[in-house]
Order: C-alpha cells, then sequence, then structure tokens
C-alpha cells in the first residue's frame, strides 16, 4: 500500500519511566474522542509479560484500546521481548534481533488507514530500538513531529534543554534537525518535590520549544488539548 504519510506525533521521553505511556495514552483517547481514526504505534517493546502463550506488551495495549482498538494489537507492536532490557539486548537473550526494516514499515502499515499515527517510542529518545539504531532515527525515517515528555521533578530543566538541543543537531542529510513541537511535563507520582511547581515558568527561560502542557497526577488530557487540536 502506497499512501500518503498522516500527521505523525512520535511521544519520546527524556529518560524511561516518565509517563510516555501514560500522555500518549491520554492524547489517544482524546483524538478518539473527536471521532478521529487514530493509528497507534509501539515500535518494539520490552519486558513483555507472558500470557496464554503470547508476549503481551502493556504499553500498546494501552494505546490499542484507547484508539479503540483498531486494526490488531499485532499491528500495533510487531516486536515484543520479555526481558526487562534495551531491545536489542533483550533479543539476543531469545537468540533473535531487532528488525530494523519492520520498525519502519510496521509504522507505514498504518499509511492511508488512519487520519494521524501516534508512536511511542521505548525509552529516551536516543535510547536504543536495534543496534545502533535509535528512537530519533525512527522518527526521521518517518518525518514524525516529536512530542518529549519529561517527568515534572528537580533536574527536569537539563534534561529537557539537553534533550531538545540533541534533537536540533540530530541532522538530516538537508542539515535538518528532528521536528519538536515542543514539551509535556507529567507529574507520575502522587506526590511532587518542591520544584514541581516552579518548573514550568523556569523551563519556558531555557528551553528554545513551547511548553506544550503541565499534567498533574492523574489528569486528564485537558492541560493539552488546546495544542492538540492545533497539532491535527
Amino acid at each position: 500500500m502506497n499512501a500518503k504519510a498522516p500527521p505523525i506525533l512520535f511521544f519520546t521521553g527524556t529518560d524511561t519511566e516518565v509517563g510516555k505511556t501514560y500522555v500518549a495514552t491520554l492524547a489517544t483517547r482524546l483524538l478518539a474522542s473527536y471521532g478521529m481514526r487514530v493509528g497507534v504505534y509501539k515500535p518494539v517493546a520490552s519486558g513483555c509479560d507472558l500470557r496464554d502463550g503470547q508476549l503481551v506488551s502493556e504499553d500498546a495495549s494501552q494505546l490499542w484500546r484507547a484508539a479503540n482498538r483498531p486494526e490488531t494489537i499485532d499491528r500495533v507492536c510487531p516486536q515484543r521481548f520479555a526481558a526487562p532490557l534495551a531491545p536489542p539486548a533483550a533479543a539476543v537473550l531469545e537468540h533473535r534481533s531487532v528488525d530494523v526494516d519492520l520498525l519502519v514499515e510496521g509504522a507505514r502499515w498504518w499509511f492511508g488507514r488512519c487520519s494521524i499515527l501516534i508512536v511511542e517510542g521505548a525509552g529516551g529518545l536516543f535510547s536504543p530500538l536495534a543496534d545502533g539504531y535509535s528512537n530519533a532515527d525512527l522518527a526521521r525515517a518517518l518525518n514524525a513531529t516529536l512530542v518529549l515528555v519529561a517527568e515534572n521533578r528537580l533536574g527536569v530543566i537539563h534534561q529537557v534543554v539537553s534533550t531538545t538541543l540533541a534533537a536540533q543537531s540530530f541532522h538530516n542529510r538537508e542539515g535538518e534537525g528532528l521536528n519538536v513541537a515542543g514539551v509535556i511535563l507529567n507529574q507520575c507520582m502522587s506526590r511532587s518535590d518542591a520544584s514541581a511547581e516552579t518548573n514550568p515558568e523556569e523551563l519556558q527561560k531555557y528551553c528554545s520549544v513551547p511548553l506544550l502542557g503541565t499534567i498533574p497526577y492523574g489528569s486528564d488530557a485537558a492541560p493539552f488539548e488546546s495544542w492538540l487540536r492545533r497539532a491535527c
């Protein structure tokens, strides 16, 4: 199927465990509530659970349910591994390797089948998806718009600024960096440290991309809904 690419929002993080799945799921559920045909894609997942003889990615399952179960879960996450390690290391333990071509082709399969594609990476922006191939490489291959998710805690300013600068310096052949829409601050814990109150304002002093929203613990997508509407 040689279809035109839909808008692609690639949710990535400053680190692991910063709430990428939570934020991407909020965005997916909201877009689906608008009546949009939302495609969801988790290119590779490790740390999967074995259920009824099949490896299951809970992250992919959450995205799939939020999008009203489009297509099959295998189309959402075609490459899954058991060990809670970086995907290429997890694959080695199963005497397998991550298929780099499938990372890209699995996303392109959705072209023509959805009006917007939500991609959730694995780990931070420069974490490896396969040997020598990172989330940043996949985002560039798909010409996707990056949404950077960061945990709202002490240290986040450095993490966001350094990740953003690295993304903008990750040049293609034309000398263009990755397209970063902005950052979403996510409060992962019910209790936050004192910096959570000042981080949004401080971050905007030092970061070259906009703050798209600040999500309190347990919130819905309301803090970034206005941006999401414009992005679609």
